[in-house]
């Protein structure tokens, strides 16, 4: 699925949502950005024109220079964008939640439709179930027991 070729699942308001939702993450993570970088830059400059040793501070004086400075900054803008865009997605989730419900069952991929086809799909639960326990089945079956420790052991009945 792509912006361009949306599932025919899915109609035009839930394709709406969709961009709704991707418009909110992008705008918050540059706004988070925007304030993140002019929060570390006026970090900075309270760092470099602060008496902080008149202040009781001369442990942040060696975070003056100018690798720290870069540092500030660029770390306050990535963090400020990333908490941004994290807390933009969870208030915009009440969107997707009809998209992700409509989506969850009504189309099977070119995979599960191959699945399907072969016997081996939906239709035949126990089929299915029996198949993945062969394949997952790496002890003979009984022998199970000598890999537990014996207090986790079931109790078997003579």
């Amino acid at each position: 699925m792509s912006a361009f070729n949306p599932p025919k699942s899915l109609s035009k308001e839930d394709i709406r949502n969709i961009a709704d939702v991707r418009r909110n993450l992008w705008s918050a993570g540059f706004k988070g950005l925007a304030w993140g970088l002019m929060g570390g830059g006026a970090v900075v400059f309270g760092l470099r024109n602060a008496p902080l040793a008149k202040m009781g501070l001369e442990v942040l004086t060696k975070y003056r220079s100018t690798n720290h400075a870069m540092l500030i900054i660029m770390g306050s803008g990535a963090s400020v964008s990333f908490f941004s865009a994290l807390a933009a997605g969870r208030n915009s989730m009440y969107l997707m939640e009809d998209v992700l419900l409509k989506s969850r069952y009504d189309t099977l991929s070119p995979y599960q439709k191959a699945v399907a086809a072969k016997g081996l799909g939906m239709d035949d639960d126990q089929k299915l179930l029996q198949k993945m326990e062969e394949s997952h089945r790496c002890v003979p079956q009984g022998q199970w027991r000598l890999l537990l420790p014996r207090r986790l052991a079931p109790k078997t009945q003579p």
